[in-house]
C-alpha cells in the first residue's frame, strides 16, 4: 500500500470515529470514550514520540486528570471529547494540585469532538498564569484534535505511517477488526445451548457449591476478589486477640502492611502481592496454631512473665478458642490467596456431583456478566474430533477462519484480555469423556506449557475423581505442579 493510500484509509478511521463518537454523546452513551484511551494509546506513542507511553486507568481505576503518560520522555496526556475552555483550565489546576508536573513536563490533550475547539485570549493568558513555568503547555501545539493529530501523522515517516495505518484497520472501525467479545460469548453460548440440549445442564437449578464458587471467583477475577480477601482480613477482630495476647504476655502479633497492596488494579500485581501477602499470613497462622496447643497443667508454649501468669492462666480457654478460631479464618484466607497465584484450576467429583451444571452455571452468570472472556469445550468434543487437539478445537470453536493459527489466535486473546485486565479463561469440562485419555493427559499436559507463554490465559478443567487419579494425576505434580490449584469436590450437589 502506497503512503497516499494509507494517509486516505486513516483520514477515513479518524472521521468514521469522530462521527460515531459525537451522535454517542449526543444520545447520552459514552461507554466508547474509555475505549478511546486505548485506541489511540500506540498512535501516540508514534505521533509524539514517546514508545514508553502507558494507560494510567490500567494502574489505577479513574486517574485522576489524566490518562496518558511517559515517564522516560515525561509527558501526559488527557484524552477527552469535552474541548470547552473551562475542561482545559480544571485539568490544569488538577495537574498542579497533584504535583504532576514534577513528573512530567509536558501536558497535552486529546480532544476528540466537532467541531475543534477555539480558546480566546483570556483562557490563554489564565492558563500561562496558572502554569507560571512549572511545565510545557501551549494550545497551538499541546491540544490534538481529529484535524490536528491527521496532520501530525501526515508529516511522519512512510513507515511510521504505515504503523499507524495498521491499527487503525484492526481497530473497531477498521477492515480487520475482530469483535473478539463477541465471538468468545457467542461461542460459550452456543456450548451451554448443546448442554441445555441434552439435559447436561438444567438451568437455574439450585447447585450447592458456596465454597467451590467463591474458590472459583478468585481464581477467575483475581482483580476483584484479591481485595475481598484484604476485606475478610479487615473484618476479624484482631484488635481484641493483639489486646489479649498482650495482657497474657504472649509474642506480640504482627499484621501484614495492607497499605502497600491497597492500590492494585493489574493482575500481575495482584498475583505478585497474593504470592508475598501468603507467606506473611502463613507466619501468622503458625503463631496461631502454637495458639491451639496451649493447656493446662502443661509446660508453657510461650515463655510467660511473672507479672501476666495470672491473666494467661485465667484465659487459656480463650486462648485455645482464638487460636483455633484464626487457624480456621486464616486457612481459608490462604486458600483464597492460593488460587488467585495458578493458572491451572482442577475440580474434580465422583458422577452426579454436578460439575457440569457448576461450570454451566458459573459460566453463564458469572463469567459473562463479569465481561470476563471465555471459551467452553467439552472433554467428548476434543475427542469426537480426532484430527483435532485443544489449541485447534478452541481455535475453530471461537474465531474459525479468522485466525491464522493458533499462535495467531492466542496473542489476540492475550492482548485483549490485559487491555481489559482480565484474565481469559478457557474451561474444559469433563476430562474423562475423551474416548482416548491417555493420548488426551499427554495433550494437556503440553497445553499447559504452551498457554504459560501467554500470561493472561488461565485454564478451569472438571473430571471424573477415579478418571483423575487414573490417568491425569500427573497435572498435579510436577513440572506442572506450582501452577495447578486441585480441589476435590466431596459433597453431592442435588
Amino acid at each position: 500500500m502506497t503512503t497516499p493510500e494509507a494517509l486516505e484509509k486513516i483520514n477515513r478511521a479518524i472521521g468514521t470515529l469522530k462521527h460515531q463518537i459525537e451522535a454517542d454523546n449526543t444520545a447520552g452513551f459514552y461507554s466508547k470514550n474509555r475505549l478511546l484511551e486505548d485506541l489511540f494509546l500506540p498512535i501516540l506513542r508514534i505521533v509524539l514520540h514517546s514508545p514508553s507511553l502507558r494507560n494510567l486507568n490500567q494502574e489505577s481505576t479513574n486517574f485522576p486528570h489524566v490518562d496518558l503518560a511517559d515517564d522516560q520522555e515525561r509527558v501526559a496526556i488527557q484524552v477527552t471529547t469535552e474541548r470547552t475552555a473551562k475542561k482545559v483550565t480544571s485539568t490544569i489546576e488538577g495537574f498542579i494540585d497533584c504535583n504532576y508536573h514534577k513528573r512530567w513536563s509536558r501536558l497535552v490533550f486529546l480532544v476528540l469532538s466537532n467541531p475543534d475547539p477555539k480558546y480566546n485570549g483570556t483562557s490563554r493568558k489564565n492558563w500561562a498564569r496558572l502554569i507560571s513555568g512549572k511545565f510545557q503547555f501551549h494550545p497551538e501545539t499541546d491540544v490534538l484534535t481529529p484535524s490536528t493529530l491527521y496532520a501530525n501523522i501526515a508529516a511522519l515517516l512512510p513507515s511510521e505511517i504505515s504503523q499507524i495505518q495498521e491499527i487503525f484497520n484492526q481497530s473497531i472501525f477498521g477492515e480487520n477488526h475482530i469483535d473478539i467479545r463477541a465471538r468468545l460469548e457467542s461461542s460459550a453460548n452456543r456450548q451451554l445451548r448443546y448442554e441445555i440440549a441434552t439435559r447436561k445442564y438444567i438451568p437455574d437449578i439450585f447447585v450447592d457449591t458456596p465454597a467451590v464458587k467463591e474458590i472459583a471467583r478468585h481464581f477467575t477475577h483475581p482483580t476483584l476478589f484479591f481485595h475481598r480477601t484484604l476485606d475478610s482480613f479487615r473484618r476479624q477482630n484482631i484488635f481484641h486477640t493483639q489486646e489479649l495476647a498482650r495482657k497474657s504476655g504472649l509474642p506480640e502479633i504482627q499484621l501484614p502492611d495492607f497499605g502497600e497492596f491497597e492500590n492494585l488494579s493489574s493482575i500481575d500485581g495482584v498475583e505478585l502481592a497474593a504470592k508475598t501477602l501468603s507467606k506473611e499470613l502463613r507466619d501468622l497462622l503458625e503463631l496461631f496454631e502454637k495458639y491451639k496447643k496451649i493447656k493446662y497443667n502443661a509446660p508453657d508454649i510461650f515463655p510467660i512473665e511473672d507479672r501476666c501468669r495470672n491473666f494467661y492462666e485465667q484465659n487459656i480457654f480463650n486462648l485455645q478458642n482464638t487460636g483455633s478460631s484464626w487457624v480456621y479464618n486464616l486457612r481459608e484466607l490462604l486458600v483464597e490467596l492460593s488460587v488467585i497465584e495458578k493458572k491451572v484450576f482442577i475440580l474434580t467429583g465422583r458422577a452426579g456431583q454436578g460439575k457440569t451444571n457448576f461450570v454451566c452455571d458459573f459460566i453463564q452468570n458469572f463469567l459473562i456478566p463479569h465481561d470476563i472472556p471465555c471459551a467452553y469445550l467439552s472433554g467428548r468434543r476434543i475427542g469426537a474430533t480426532s484430527e483435532k487437539g485443544i489449541s485447534s478445537e478452541l481455535t475453530q470453536i471461537t474465531f474459525g477462519s479468522a485466525a491464522k493459527s493458533f499462535s495467531d489466535w492466542a496473542s489476540i486473546v492475550n492482548s485483549y484480555a490485559i487491555k481489559i485486565n482480565k484474565p481469559f479463561v478457557i474451561v474444559i469440562d469433563g476430562l474423562n469423556e475423551h474416548h482416548r485419555l491417555t493420548e488426551f493427559a499427554e495433550q494437556l499436559e503440553y497445553f499447559i506449557d504452551t498457554i504459560s507463554d501467554y500470561p493472561a490465559f488461565r485454564l478451569l478443567l472438571t473430571c471424573r475423581s477415579e478418571f483423575f487419579r487414573q490417568r491425569f494425576e500427573r497435572l498435579t505434580e510436577t513440572p506442572t505442579a506450582e501452577r495447578v490449584f486441585y480441589l476435590s469436590k466431596r459433597t453431592p450437589t442435588g
